[in-house]
């Protein structure tokens, strides 16, 4: 046992207890068990199997090996949260009792993911008050990031980033407070979307701005000098300023310890008589309440063919950039990388949101292209591309093109009959098959559709059952 491996905080202190069947798996000769009544345990390696290969995971990323003895999951009853990261024993809620049926629906990977890589983050370092939760949550919180990159590739991660940010931009409750804030007056508000959510894209936003070797080296650092131990968030920026040699008040002063986060408006225009395009930034938050804030950004121009990235930061309340290019770009992608925590403000055209589609790289890039062209029911070319986005290889994507059928044209539709009769049945996610019996019994309702929704009928999915149970 590693020094002071038995050295925890109380509050990851519980004890259960019920008819439990236990199912074992290991990492590296450690236990890793799975806690499940005998109902469900059956099915206990199809919903906790992936565990091991997170602790490999988070073992090699942080370079700090599973810090514990052991590992295991337990399901309970009337659990008041999600689960809880008990050293080497989380407790998580009744819901994770699934049925294969339900799991192909939802498989709370992510809570298994957030929970484990609390044992680095909130047991190996746990906050050294309430206030500093963050360090806890916000990078458990991250953890569901990094395991969705690194065994589904960045569309997927960055699909479930985004709506961590529409959670923290929708939350209505601790909305406008500090991430690291001392003037709560329950500890129980320290639980929201602030400290989660936000906190998570903070530290996504830190990543991309000291680059992915600084970041992971100083996490390990402040997990080694503080292994065992409690930590404020000045420990994590000293960390990081130790590897990356840069002074970082700036970041953690506008992220961790205010409020709020900018709101963009972006306005990009090209001279053609002097060949420059010109990026105008402005930072339209209340500053009575909200930073000014610094924002390290990419801008991605695309022009001819070719791609040229520029760098820049935005600083001031009004700030405009210019650029020398050799013709009229197709398009300018600022925030190329996708990261920024901030509500902007942009318009583009119909030719540029159905070039940013086709042809920028990211998740985001098609989701932004794809919410503009929504708007645009009464153009052809709009209603062509999102015809398109049936086949976009991200699942959220192709529920939203399927979903924007009602508002084609009646040839349109009647040209993606088959179409859909396919997806109703074969496409890889069950909430777009749902979504695809919707449309067959809402807009294709005159067909002849008792073949494939009969096919449907074998489909386990409880959002495809739900599908077809209405009317």
């Amino acid at each position: 046992m590693a020094p002071g491996a038995n050295r925890h905080s109380t509050y990851l202190t519980m004890v259960a207890a019920g008819k439990f069947d236990i199912v074992k798996d290991s990492w590296k000769g450690k236990e890793v068990s799975y806690y499940m009544e005998p109902a469900f345990a059956k099915n206990a390696r199809l919903i906790f199997g992936k565990t091991p290969g997170m602790i490999e995971f988070f073992s090699n990323k942080t370079g700090v090996p599973y810090p514990w003895e052991k590992y295991s999951q337990i399901v309970v009853r009337d659990f008041q949260g999600g689960a809880m990261e008990n050293t080497t024993a989380t407790v998580l809620f009744e819901r994770m009792n699934m049925t294969k049926e339900q799991y192909l629906d939802e498989s709370y990977e992510d809570i298994i993911s957030h929970e484990l890589f609390h044992h680095w983050f909130g047991d190996l370092v746990t906050a050294e008050s309430w206030a500093n939760l963050p360090l806890n949550e916000s990078f458990a919180t991250y953890g569901e990031y990094l395991w969705n990159e690194h065994k589904y590739g960045r569309d997927h991660a960055d699909q479930y980033g985004w709506k961590d940010l529409q959670t923290y931009l929708t939350s209505t409750q601790g909305k406008d407070a500090d991430v690291i804030r001392f003037n709560y007056a329950d500890r129980d508000q320290m639980f929201d979307a602030v400290s989660y959510q936000k906190g998570g894209r903070i530290l996504h936003m830190l990543r991309k701005t000291v680059g992915d070797e600084a970041f992971f080296k100083s996490l390990h650092l402040y997990l080694t000098r503080n292994a065992y131990k409690t930590a404020e968030i000045d420990d994590l920026r000293m960390a990081f300023e130790e590897v990356t040699g840069e002074d970082l008040n700036w970041f953690f002063n506008q992220w961790f310890l205010a409020s709020g986060h900018p709101v963009l408006k972006i306005d990009t225009r090209y001279d053609a008589a002097a060949k420059k395009v010109i990026v105008s930034v402005v930072q339209q938050q209340d500053l009575s309440k909200v930073p000014l804030y610094r924002l390290p950004m990419a801008i991605d121009i695309y022009v001819s063919g070719n791609t040229e990235r520029k760098e820049v930061v935005a600083d001031k309340q009004s700030q405009n950039f210019s650029f020398d290019v050799p013709a009229e770009p197709e398009l300018v992608n600022v925030d190329a990388e996708k990261y920024l925590l901030a509500t902007k403000k942009e318009a583009k055209t119909l030719s540029q949101n159905i070039f940013q589609y086709t042809h920028a790289p990211l998740f985001m890039d098609r989701l932004e292209a794809l919410q503009a062209l929504e708007k645009m029911p009464a153009e052809k070319a709009a209603r062509e591309t999102m015809i398109k986005a049936l086949d976009d290889k991200n699942w959220e994507l192709r529920l939203r093109a399927v979903n924007f059928i009602p508002k084609l044209n009646d040839e349109e539709k009647a040209g993606l009959y088959d179409k859909v009769k396919s997806m109703a049945v074969n496409d890889g996610r069950s909430y777009v098959r749902a979504g695809a019996v919707a449309i067959l019994k809402k807009v294709f309702q005159s067909r002849d559709n008792r073949a494939v929704l009969e096919k449907v009928q074998s489909d386990k999915a409880p959002s495809v059952q739900n599908a077809l149970a209405e009317k």
